[in-house]
């Protein structure tokens, strides 16, 4: 059965993806929560966990977000599903910069950059954009206005080619908003 509940989201000042619907948002977390326990499989826990741990952060519950996010990477990790825990890497880093630490997410996104654009890695190519947009947005809140501009015009320019109307315009939001905080720092 499919989430009944508004789980859409939009930006904040901070770029952050925050609900909609708080409400709605808070009681498809519950939701969610019991169909994760019952998952039939570890990979569907896991699955589950990420979900969870998604909104979660969107909801501001962060240290419970963060615990969810860890038990998905741990069960991806076992399963050897390394593509899948690196996805839940990201999350996790997202989290982490939601909390002000920086360098722990910093640090995440930009080994998996590295890793596609010195290491030419094919399997985590999937995750460029979403890690370059997400680097960009710590940046942009720790006021490296610029940095983070030139890395979202990057990530313009791939997801135009993706075609993905729905990452070009959040990708556009950002590049709009981080120019206004340029403009008002001159």
């Amino acid at each position: 059965m499919e989430n009944p509940y508004d789980m859409s989201t939009q930006y904040n000042d901070l770029l952050r993806d925050v609900p909609v619907n708080p409400q709605d948002m808070e009681r498809g977390i519950a939701f969610l929560k019991e169909k994760m326990d019952m998952s039939n499989s570890e990979k569907e826990k896991a699955k589950m966990l990420n979900l969870v741990g998604v909104y979660l952060r969107i909801v501001g519950k962060l240290e419970e977000a963060e615990l969810m996010l860890a038990d998905s990477h741990t069960i991806y990790t076992n399963l050897k599903e390394m593509v899948l825990a690196e996805g839940v890497a990201l999350r996790l880093a997202i989290v982490h910069q939601y909390m002000g630490d920086f360098n722990k997410a910093d640090a995440v996104f930009t080994r998996i950059i590295k890793e596609v654009e010195q290491n030419h890695n094919r399997e985590l190519a999937v995750f460029h954009d979403f890690a370059l947009q997400h680097y960009a947005k710590s940046l942009f809140e720790q006021k490296r206005y610029q940095k983070a501009l030139d890395l979202l015009l990057k990530v313009h320019g791939m997801r135009l080619l993706k075609g993905d109307m729905h990452l070009i315009e959040s990708t556009e939001i950002a590049i709009q908003k981080t120019r206004q905080m340029m403009e008002q720092e001159n």
